[in-house]
């Protein structure tokens, strides 16, 4: 179907993983997962700046070639399935810009 997303990046923060892994999905071909924080809790807030083309080129360069496709959406969550623990999340606002030059 040409309408689904050629490839879905998922940032997480993940204790049992070290910071910059990108690591695949256990679901599907077509997720990346790339863990941005490890350790403890991070306390109440933390900000993120993140470059999407280079993340997208490092997860799925290889197997897609240069750039990357328009983005379709953006999903926010919090979840705890695997870990069997209890979190709350607050999400603040989400800016987006395209980098200088």
């Amino acid at each position: 179907d040409p309408s689904l997303p050629a490839a879905a990046l998922c940032y997480v923060a993940d204790p049992r993983a070290a910071p910059g892994s990108v690591l695949p999905s256990p679901y599907t071909r077509r997720v990346r997962i790339m863990v941005l924080r490890s350790g403890a809790a991070p306390g109440p807030w933390w900000g993120e700046d993140r470059d999407l083309q280079a993340d997208f080129q490092r997860a799925f360069g290889e197997e897609h070639g240069p750039g990357m496709p328009p983005i379709a959406a953006v999903a926010l969550a919090v979840d705890t399935d695997q870990a069997g623990g209890e979190v709350n999340g607050f999400f603040g606002d989400l800016v987006w810009s395209r980098a200088p030059g």
